[in-house]
């Protein structure tokens, strides 16, 4: 196949630059591999290495060690030498990623238990005990009161410096009102960001600090994902914006390899390979475990986004264990963050990755729930808006809307990837040319002080330059 000999003419150069310990089988095999489970999200992927990629030996580190450093490195490799950019640049970060990960591998003597590590089982062991007492959390739908403020965040996509701000305003919020105080964060804690491992840190300490105020959901990136995935983003996807985009902001600010993080490199880059990945299958479980949906008496609907197909007729049972259903649960397994947007065959599937909000959908949820109004994340270039829930309607400011998209990185925040100021900038530009959406996205909350709320009014939606 002509693939498999571009393959080996890359194998050829490889080994005459001596870049890569791989026979022209490897290389082959590597391909084929990335084609059939690119997607597949396996707790034993580093098997993959030594089953399955007839990667040579090392005798740098321990076996399982260095084979996952030159799995890592083929991939980045590959993906460096498919691309006809800033090669320089990406191979840079790819070999200084991999001597961070060596420099920690050759130091580490004896296991340190991380404190992330201790906060995801614990936080686990919490979730799996409140299921078994049958609690208020033993389903994917949590219910709130109607007394007391609500606030509600949205994607925080690995941005550190936000959340500390963010979770210092909050504990203030809950410590000091004289009526209860909730705060919900929607989901997709890391990613996109550059301190995924932190901004999870800080969400998991304040949860344990108010477990019965903090309400902690799931969105599309709190899952595992392949280091094929990982890789890709960051070499294909979020470069090739980041060049695109760069132009447009300081490159002081947001220059490679500044730009973008991955939780899953990001931990084996901290710990190490082994706590590394046994954290991010702790992580993993810890957003299997999650619930997704919050309904308020106050008439407020949370979720990471709302979708469903006309033709699906859904009761509130199916909500309830929307995450325990086991073709849910095959799908994520199967293809990781790629489930929602290939498979869409259950609730949990169809709510959790969908941009285009239909008015039916709100009314079915409406019924089902008795809410009013809708806050949602996951699309960033909205960030801010309010409108009548039909697809890219256009509302005034000074209109009260029932459904309302936030997103609380702030896009020029030290710690938040180019990602979210080309959501919030150049997306936000497309819209208006196709769309005629005016205004611009800003980094938000919600607030929620009424016993009722029927719209959300602008006074709803808090900018973090107000707040913080």
């Amino acid at each position: 196949m002509c693939y498999q000999r571009n393959f080996q003419q890359i194998a050829n150069r490889a080994r005459v630059e001596n870049v890569l310990q791989l026979s022209c089988d490897g290389l082959g095999q590597l391909d084929t591999w990335l084609k059939e489970n690119r997607y597949v999200s396996d707790p034993h992927e580093a098997q993959y290495v030594r089953e399955r990629l007839c990667l040579l030996p090392s005798d740098e580190f321990d076996t399982f060690a260095s084979q996952v450093l030159q799995y890592l490195q083929a991939l980045g490799e590959l993906v460096i030498r498919q691309s006809n950019s800033s090669e320089d640049e990406k191979r840079q970060y790819l070999h200084e990623f991999l001597a961070a990960v060596r420099r920690v591998e050759s130091t580490a003597n004896t296991r340190a238990e991380s404190e992330l590590s201790a906060l995801l089982n614990d936080s686990i062991s919490r979730i799996n005990q409140n299921r078994r007492d049958k609690t208020a959390h033993l389903n994917d739908v949590i219910e709130l009161p109607q007394e007391g403020t609500l606030y509600v965040i949205g994607d925080i996509h690995g941005d550190a410096h936000t959340a500390r701000q963010l979770t210092t305003f909050l504990r203030r919020e809950i410590e000091n009102k004289g009526q209860p105080t909730y705060a919900v964060f929607l989901g997709d804690y890391v990613n996109n960001g550059l301190q995924s491992v932190a901004t999870l840190l800080e969400v998991l300490r304040f949860h344990k600090s108010y477990p019965e105020n903090v309400i902690l959901l799931s969105g599309n990136h709190d899952c595992s994902e392949t280091f094929a995935t990982a890789l890709t983003g960051f070499f294909t996807f979020h470069w090739t914006q980041w060049q695109n985009f760069s132009k447009t902001i300081s490159p002081a600010v947001k220059a490679p390899p500044h730009h973008y993080g991955h939780m899953r490199l990001d931990l084996i880059k901290r710990f190490g390979i082994t706590v590394g990945e046994e954290t991010y299958q702790a992580f993993a479980q810890w957003g299997r475990l999650l619930p997704f949906v919050v309904a308020s008496q106050k008439g407020v609907f949370l979720c990471h986004s709302v979708g469903l197909k006309s033709e699906y007729a859904v009761v509130k049972s199916d909500f309830e264990c929307a995450k325990q259903d086991a073709v849910d649960v095959k799908i994520l397994e199967d293809s990781g963050s790629e489930a929602w947007k290939r498979y869409q065959r259950t609730v949990h599937s169809q709510m959790v990755n969908n941009r285009v909000i239909k008015r039916e959908t709100l009314n079915t949820l409406s019924s089902i729930f008795g809410s009013n109004v809708f806050v949602v994340g996951h699309t960033h270039y909205r960030s801010g808006d309010r409108d009548d829930g039909m697809q890219m309607s256009r509302m005034p400011v000074e209109k009260n809307g029932v459904l309302a998209t936030i997103c609380s990185s702030h896009p020029r925040s030290p710690d938040a990837g180019h990602y979210i100021a080309f959501e919030f900038e150049a997306s936000r530009r497309k819209e208006l040319l196709l769309h005629g959406r005016g205004g611009a996205a800003f980094a938000c909350i919600a607030r929620f002080t009424e016993k009722q709320v029927d719209f959300i009014k602008k006074e709803n939606i808090v900018p973090l330059f107000e707040l913080l």
